[in-house]
């Protein structure tokens, strides 16, 4: 009878998770755009270290999931305005999310230099919504990056950056 007792324990909890979950509702489709400033850690060269940014990025939702993408113009240098930057484009996820406030997003990005340098990396994006319940889409975006800039044996650069950015993300 103790057995019997003992085996209809462990099969209880088994008994209780037999229906099927429902699937999550699809994502919604979620624009951004934004602009501000980065600090250059490494790899400012001549230039100084004080640039502006700007962003324009896609979640599609839907069968994408979590995947988005993401066009930037990081670097921009502003004295001389727009005499050196870089141009990226590519893929986000959304990494964690705890929405209405919060969602942080990885990126890996692709592009070039004003110059023509090719230059590949990522980062980390963090999207913190000012105030949910007023004005849902303004944005502080905090966005730590690394590029590696190609180029030339004597002018290739590790690009590390610290950016903040007024967004409008829904």
């Amino acid at each position: 009878m103790k057995a019997l007792l003992v085996i209809a324990a462990l099969l209880a909890p088994a008994a209780a998770f037999a229906d099927e979950l429902e699937p999550p509702p699809p994502r919604p489709f979620r624009p951004s755009i934004g602009a501000g400033g980065s600090l250059l850690v490494t790899g400012a060269g001549d230039a100084g270290r004080s640039r502006g940014e700007a962003h324009l990025g896609v979640q599609p939702g839907g069968r994408f999931g979590r995947w988005g993408l993401l066009g930037a113009i990081r670097h921009v240098t502003l004295d001389p305005a727009g005499d050196d930057g870089l141009a990226t484009v590519g893929v986000t996820f959304e990494a964690a999310a705890a929405r209405p406030r919060l969602a942080i997003a990885l990126h890996g990005d692709l592009g070039a230099t004003f110059t023509g340098a090719p230059a590949a990396g990522g980062g980390i994006e963090t999207t913190l919504w000012l105030i949910p319940k007023w004005v849902r889409p303004l944005a502080l975006v905090f966005d730590t990056t690394g590029h590696l800039v190609i180029d030339g044996s004597d002018d290739t650069r590790l690009v590390l950056a610290l950016a903040t950015r007024l967004s409008l993300s829904f």
